[in-house]
């Protein structure tokens, strides 16, 4: 997610006029990534970018009016993720809070 300026990208064709431009989207696209932010951001631009390679199970982003900005809006979003706990827990000792004496 960031604040790229990338005010030549069509998000809805993947498309660019410039040459520094489509190697972003040259990365974008070799990612299989997918651009979540369909609302302008700043005036009728979309400078704010969230990008995932998760496609349609993503949950979209909300862009709303910006308590600091008046001329930018915020984008809000969620990230679910999943983790497995590992399958050999370990055991890890912290001496420093031992009593050292009855260590020895």
């Amino acid at each position: 997610m960031g604040n790229y300026n990338y005010l030549s990208i069509n998000w809805e064709t993947y498309m660019t006029t410039n040459m520094q431009t489509q190697r972003f989207l040259d990365f974008v696209n070799a990612n299989a990534m997918e651009q979540l932010v369909c609302t302008p951001t700043r005036c009728q631009n979309i400078l704010d970018i969230v990008l995932t390679n998760i496609g349609s199970t993503a949950p979209h982003p909300r862009v709303m009016s910006s308590l600091v900005r008046l001329y930018h809006k915020s984008v809000s979003f969620e990230i679910n993720v999943m983790v497995e706990p590992p399958l050999n827990p370990k055991t890890i000792k912290i001496f420093f809070q031992g009593k050292l004496p009855s260590i020895k």
